[in-house]
């Protein structure tokens, strides 16, 4: 039985390629520079630490989105 590639699949696959991709960065970079690296991207937006691990934790779906809607373009 074929089973037809949605985009849905698509962006989920993006989604969990994107978390790996975060679990591989968090566990192998030392905590200080993590938190160093998230303190720069929450004041990149006027915010502080917090609104850096906000904008990593928004990634994944981010990533679902682009991959979903490429997934449609290119099956027009």
């Amino acid at each position: 039985m074929k089973r037809e590639i949605t985009a849905m699949r698509v962006a989920g696959i993006g989604c969990v390629l994107m978390l790996i991709l975060i679990g591989i960065f968090v566990f192998i970079t030392p905590t200080e520079q993590f938190i160093n690296y998230m303190t720069v991207a929450g004041e990149l937006v006027g915010g502080k630490t917090t609104m850096g691990i906000f904008m990593l934790a928004t990634l994944p779906p981010l990533t679902a989105l682009i991959f979903y809607y490429v997934w449609k373009w290119l099956n027009k």
